[in-house]
């Protein structure tokens, strides 16, 4: 061009580095860059009536559903943690007596991985000693938990050798701390036999002490 004048209108579309100390812009200009504004101001149009406010306000509505939403996600888990503190107490009324040690292997229904681990650690704070092996299906896929307290743990039964053994039931594989594991598998046709066989594997453990 011969001056700037003939540019007409500019709008940038993209920006970044592509080299040290070198950055390219991209952008449109003349009737394709008038287009992208039009078409940019119908979208914030259509946005405002979607939220019924005018368009001018649509940053700050939508800043407004985002707390909102936040607010939801926290009162959802608040009341997670209600329901999980609540069924940790029917669980522990289920454990059994394995030479000594109380034993917790259920089947549960949560959510997701998170939801898991959270019923997880209420039963623990509930159980205050012993074995808590938990399994369920997520996306028809398996996965098992297990947390064993720093008493147990210190009489040689480790969260990761039942989590290990548990694992064969659901062609899954797993590990981690002494006092905490966790698998996941392909198979959840086995997930009842894997909480089934957790307490032989304790007791296994007692006998080779």
């Amino acid at each position: 061009v011969r001056h700037t004048g003939e540019i007409g209108p500019f709008v940038i579309t993209s920006e970044g580095s592509v080299a040290s100390g070198v950055r390219r812009i991209e952008a449109l200009t003349g009737t394709p860059a008038v287009d992208r504004m039009l078409g940019q101001q119908r979208l914030v149009e259509d946005l405002g009536r979607e939220l019924r406010v005018s368009w001018t306000d649509v940053p700050v509505q939508i800043r407004a559903l985002q707390e909102r939403n936040r607010a939801q996600e926290r009162e959802i888990e608040r009341l997670r943690g209600q329901v999980a503190g609540a069924r940790s107490g029917d669980l522990v009324s289920q454990a059994k007596d394995v030479d000594g040690v109380r034993v917790v292997a259920a089947r549960v229904s949560v959510e997701d991985k998170g939801g898991l681990r959270q019923l997880g650690d209420r039963l623990r704070d509930s159980l205050h000693s012993g074995v808590i092996v938990l399994g369920t299906v997520v996306d028809d896929k398996p996965s098992l938990l297990a947390m064993v307290t720093p008493d147990i743990a210190g009489r040689g039964v480790r969260a990761g050798d039942i989590i290990r053994a548990a694992a064969t039931h659901i062609d899954g594989r797993g590990g981690g701390r002494p006092e905490l594991a966790e698998a996941g598998g392909k198979d959840a046709s086995g997930l009842d036999a894997a909480l089934a066989s957790v307490e032989e594997t304790v007791r296994a453990v007692f006998a080779n002490v």
